[in-house]
């Protein structure tokens, strides 16, 4: 009798990053990247990195996953990646997640025509898809995402 056994195939949850971006712009054409926030299951590491002077580095971390997850990753985070690496293939041969995608309800136009409306089919209302009101409205956090001044995430250092 098989108690147990180990596979020699890799687990898929090891070839996925979380991945957040803070910009100096909202502007996915003009931005560039101050930090990098990544979770990488594939070191069980949590990275924060400032972008000058790491272009390298971040690249090759990101790169070394199949997926990527992040939130309004491909309407934002992605452009933005692919603009300041010149690399419009980046993200080819990836999975990418996009949590907002997900939750959110179909958009106008271009912007979120391909959101998926998943609370709303679980039967969680929410006047805004906020990172912040979806994480209050699904309790993800005991102190909440709080109210940040992102002004601070575009500085190159920290005091």
């Amino acid at each position: 009798m098989m108690v147990g056994r180990q596979s020699m195939i890799p687990l898929p949850h090891k070839s996925i990053a979380l991945v957040e971006l803070e910009t100096d712009s909202l502007s996915t054409d003009e931005a560039k990247i101050k930090w990098v926030g990544i979770y990488s299951y594939l070191h069980d590491q949590y990275y924060e990195i400032p972008f000058k002077g790491n272009e390298k580095e971040i690249k090759k971390l990101i790169g070394e996953h199949k997926v990527i997850i992040g939130f309004n990753f491909k309407e934002y985070d992605a452009p933005i990646l692919k603009n300041n690496y010149n690399d419009d293939q980046m993200f080819d041969y990836r999975i990418l997640i996009d949590l907002l995608e997900i939750s959110a309800p179909k958009g106008g136009k271009e912007y979120g025509k391909y959101n998926k409306n998943k609370l709303a089919q679980m039967g969680i209302k929410l006047k805004n898809f906020s990172l912040r009101a979806i994480s209050d409205k699904l309790k993800l956090s005991d102190e909440g995402k709080g109210d940040v001044d992102y002004k601070i995430f575009q500085k190159d250092e920290w005091t």
